[in-house]
């Protein structure tokens, strides 16, 4: 990893909180500390990708494609490789990747498709507060999924403005 972000502060808290399988964890960060580049990797420092792909869902295309990219480099490898993306109409993934970015609407079709998310190992949701129907769904079937037959499924929610206190009840 190159330049430190304030998010690094607390690589050993996030190291610890996703240990064992099932976990469920919040993040409320400022914006550009670097939760959506950092946190996929650390994740796969900790293991989890060792059980099936981490998932980051965003909720904009424009921004699924560029942080895919930047995480790639920072690897480094080739987009498309451990690091991939899958949007609306575009798609830079191989086989079997390590961290693929992916918009709301597309988890959904996945969810319909593939209800208990095989191969995958842990979601992260990024910028949770810019709500909207396929992304509150795709939170509570993955919660669902969690506490059903899915218990090995890692669920991380982050946002710069996030109100843990009320979503922590959730």
């Amino acid at each position: 990893m190159n330049a430190c972000l304030p998010i690094d502060a607390i690589r050993a808290d996030v190291l610890n909180a996703v240990q064992s399988p099932g976990f469920c964890v919040l993040l409320s960060a400022p914006t550009g500390s670097g939760k959506s580049t950092r946190i996929p990797r650390m994740l796969l420092d900790a293991g989890v990708g060792e059980r099936g792909t981490i998932i980051v869902v965003q909720p904009r295309r424009l921004a699924a494609r560029l942080l895919a990219g930047y995480v790639a480099r920072q690897f480094p490898c080739k987009l498309g490789a451990e690091v991939g993306y899958t949007v609306r109409f575009d798609s830079r993934c191989g086989a079997d990747p390590r961290i693929l970015f992916m918009t709301d609407g597309i988890l959904e079709r996945r969810l319909t498709d593939d209800p208990q998310l095989k191969g995958v190992s842990a979601i992260i949701f990024d910028e949770v507060h810019e709500r909207r129907l396929s992304g509150d769904l795709c939170l509570a079937r993955a919660l669902e999924l969690q506490h059903s037959t899915r218990k090995d499924l890692g669920v991380f929610v982050m946002s710069a403005t996030l109100e843990l206190d009320k979503l922590q009840a959730y």
